[in-house]
């Protein structure tokens, strides 16, 4: 009697160890990404120097793979099945990059990676991303200040500061990714009209 209570209770607890027995599959996880914009814009300027597109510098609270945003004024909360599919800074420094060579007519406009090494005669932007989320009236919200150095010298400090806001053309996180995204396109052409300012 004793022999056949404990097979009894083994066999539950080995298609539990075993993963036959699963009460419920996990939900899956989406995975987002900016993309450069599809408008192929006409050059405002000729900038030939090389042109670095960051470091970039997240805020804490934005730097985590997840979506971000704020139920109330104070609150932030996070997307858990709603990710950004690379880090949110490498991203932006990609399709900031590309948006400025295109306005500034420069095939010498690259993003920053840690294996670039700033030098003199360089030209670089470093940004610091303050808010990149979706606020509590459902508007995304890019905040952003931008310091304009050539070598490891400030040229301009700081060159801009942006504070950017935008309705989503319909609901659910891909609705404020696009949303973000156009943003982020209203940044590289800001950031483009003040270097061009600059060469005037």
């Amino acid at each position: 009697m004793k022999t056949h209570l404990s097979f009894l209770l083994a066999v539950p607890l080995l298609l539990l160890t075993s993963g036959c027995f699963t009460p419920g599959a996990s939900p899956d996880v989406t995975f987002y990404q900016l993309r450069p914009s599809p408008v192929q814009p006409k050059p405002m300027a000729t900038f030939d120097d090389i042109l670095v597109i960051g470091p970039i510098e997240l805020s804490p609270y934005i730097n985590n793979s997840r979506l971000v945003y704020r139920p109330t004024t104070h609150q932030v909360a996070y997307r858990e099945l709603h990710r950004w599919a690379e880090p949110l800074e490498q991203n932006l420094a990609n399709i900031l990059a590309q948006d400025i060579s295109a306005y500034l007519d420069s095939q010498t406009t690259i993003a920053y990676t840690p294996r670039v090494a700033l030098r003199e005669g360089m030209h670089s932007l470093r940004i610091r991303i303050h808010r990149f989320d979706i606020d509590e009236d459902g508007k995304a919200v890019v905040e952003i200040s931008a310091v304009h150095l050539e070598g490891t010298e400030a040229v301009r400090n700081p060159i801009l500061r942006l504070n950017l806001t935008g309705r989503p053309e319909g609901t659910g996180p891909e609705a404020e990714v696009e949303a973000l995204n156009k943003l982020v396109h209203e940044v590289g052409l800001a950031l483009s009209r003040e270097l061009a300012k600059g060469m005037e």
